[in-house]
């Protein structure tokens, strides 16, 4: 779990430093709308509308003709309670609790994913986590659910890599899904659901979540498993976070194709 405590949205602290440069704008995007609309704390519908000044295309791909921008920012307007006037965009904002808890959801469903960096994507799913929110309720209503924007990010994910499965002389190792070449090199440790025994280990690039893999220890036949979870280990040095290992989590398929 990520920590929320003390964050704001000024400058970037070291929980942003795993974010790229279009998941900051967001979140720099969200004071300023919140000043102007005379929040004094970043919502979660700031968010929403940050995300719609950064990623337009990310929110065009997820609700389609369901999208309209002038809408969905009257709709906010209209519901969400803002206490004060306008205030000057440089004025430094705390985050709400929702949003608080948006930012830590995103940084879990891009470790689920197989992540190591969050994406506007990652923040769209911690919009829709947080289920009691104004921008979850807007987007459900839009025809967006959690379960079809994990589905399609997936999705984009996989066709993004579009690497050839390769059989590799080294004992244990898998046989597809590599994830990036610069993860190669990562410790990684294949543990089995509900366990915390490694089946095996290896240096390399981990698979994504719900990929069918093979696994083969050396003197022993392959079996297949589906990835269940991906969950990137970070460790904090003087000069900022290190990944320090890997562990996926796979469950034995049977009889599944």
């Amino acid at each position: 779990m990520v920590e929320t405590e003390n964050l704001s949205a000024k400058g970037v602290p070291d929980m942003f430093e795993r974010y790229n440069e279009k998941a900051r704008r967001v979140v720099f995007f969200a004071r300023y709308e919140a000043s102007i609309l005379g929040s004094p704390e970043i919502g979660d519908e700031h968010l929403l509308l940050g995300m719609m000044r950064e990623d337009k295309d990310l929110m065009r791909r997820h609700l389609g003709e369901a999208y309209l921008a002038q809408e969905l920012r009257d709709a906010i307007a209209a519901l969400a309670v803002f206490d004060g006037e306008s205030s000057a965009t440089s004025v430094d904002l705390p985050l709400k609790r929702e949003a608080k808890r948006v930012l830590a959801y995103a940084a879990e469903e891009a470790m689920r994913l197989g992540n190591p960096h969050i994406g506007t994507e990652h923040l769209l799913l911690g919009l829709l986590r947080e289920e009691g929110g104004l921008s979850a309720r807007l987007l459900r209503e839009r025809g967006l659910t959690i379960e079809a924007a994990r589905d399609r990010i997936a999705k984009a994910g996989k066709d993004a890599l579009k690497e050839p499965a390769a059989e590799s002389g080294v004992p244990g190792r898998l046989l597809a899904g590599f994830r990036a070449a610069r993860t190669v090199g990562t410790p990684i440790r294949i543990t089995g659901e509900g366990s915390s025994e490694p089946l095996l280990a290896y240096q390399g690039a981990p698979p994504l979540v719900g990929e069918a893999i093979q696994l083969r220890a050396e003197g022993q036949a392959a079996r297949r498993y589906r990835v269940k979870d991906v969950v990137w280990n970070f460790v904090r040095e003087e000069n900022g976070s290190r990944l320090a290992d890997v562990e996926v989590v796979v469950a034995e398929l049977s009889g599944e194709g």
